[in-house]
């Protein structure tokens, strides 16, 4: 069996679509520190959010092989919605 990064990737998106509500995550408190905070996703995923000072999040699936998988970035200006941006 081969694998198809292009169909991974394309799942992990069904599952974290444009529009996502990333506020609807628990945030876990014990990990998280100062604009590196971790959340419990869907299916008890492990999601990374790495803020900066402002507007933005930059979301990740966080693998067991500590490959990170991007999803997209939320600004606090669109209500945190995930927002997909190709060619990063």
């Amino acid at each position: 069996m081969t694998y198809d990064k292009d169909y991974w990737k394309n799942e992990i998106h069904k599952k974290y679509p444009v529009d996502c509500d990333m506020t609807q995550f628990k945030r876990i408190s014990e990990v998280s520190y100062y604009d590196h905070n971790f959340y419990v996703g869907f299916n008890n995923d492990l999601l990374y959010g790495k803020s900066d000072d402002d507007n933005m999040t930059e979301w990740y699936l966080i693998k067991g092989d500590n490959n990170p998988i991007f999803l997209g970035i939320s600004c606090v200006t669109n209500k945190d919605k995930l927002m997909q941006i190709s060619n990063l």
